[in-house]
């Protein structure tokens, strides 16, 4: 294992410890124990990587090597007959729409995937966009088709003392209308952990209104004179590029 999945894999075991366990997350091991690939759909920030890298650090315990995916060919290159491997699959094809060209990848790819499924020694979990994994071109990627795990349904979906419980273990206990508060938007629990990590916002303004604690913080950079507007473009850049900036880019 090299150096760059075993750092990632050590991040995973520190947040991990925050983790809650719920009715989806037990189901996914269930599932697993039947079925070789397994894919995790829902909107965005509805826990779907967590889950996915919980049960991965769960099978770790079982004696499976954990693979991280960054790239199609990635499952090609660290597969190994007979070795207990869990590959994660993070986003495949696109976040927004189904990207044809990943699609294609992929695509070239099913021969091998077919391969590692058949092997019971490893799984493959993949997180999926909602709108990515029910677009038709995802249609042809029929292994990860095989058994959907959908973290909105109505079997699925966060049960009321699962959302207190996340709430608790995120917030603490001053929380009320917690029902109310999490109906309005799919991604509570990607809410949950961002509130985690912020200071002095009132909890019940945060959740009825995300969107306007984050455009105030952002109005108030650009009050900042220069430094606070280097800031603002150093954030647009980084969603430009979707977190991969290079750093040779900024050495002349």
């Amino acid at each position: 294992m090299n150096k760059l999945i075993k750092k990632q894999i050590e991040d995973w075991e520190k947040k991990d410890k925050m983790f809650v366990s719920t009715r989806a997350s037990d189901y996914v091991m269930e599932q697993l124990q039947d079925n070789s690939c397994l894919t995790l759909t829902a909107p965005s920030g509805v826990g779907k990587s967590f889950i996915a890298r919980h049960t991965a650090l769960l099978l770790k315990k079982e004696g499976y090597n954990i693979i991280p995916v960054y790239s199609p060919t990635d499952i090609k290159d660290y597969y190994q007959p007979g070795k207990q491997t869990v590959f994660i699959v993070d986003d495949i094809c696109g976040n927004f729409t189904a990207n044809q060209q990943q699609i294609d990848n992929w695509k070239q790819l099913l021969p091998v995937i077919k391969t590692i499924m058949a092997d019971k020694c490893c799984k493959i979990i993949v997180s999926c966009r909602l709108q990515v994994y029910k677009d038709d071109k995802f249609k042809i990627l029929s292994p990860f088709k095989s058994c959907e795990c959908n973290l909105i349904s109505d079997k699925l979906c966060l049960t009321s003392v699962e959302k207190t419980n996340i709430a608790k273990t995120y917030i603490g206990t001053s929380m009320t209308d917690i029902d109310d508060l999490s109906s309005k938007c799919d991604f509570f629990p990607l809410l949950c952990s961002l509130y985690h990590e912020k200071e002095d916002v009132d909890v019940k303004e945060y959740f009825k209104n995300p969107f306007d604690v984050y455009k105030r913080e952002l109005d108030r950079l650009s009050e900042h004179g220069d430094e606070g507007n280097y800031k603002i473009c150093s954030l647009a850049l980084c969603v430009l590029f979707n977190n991969q900036l290079s750093e040779k880019w900024f050495k002349r």
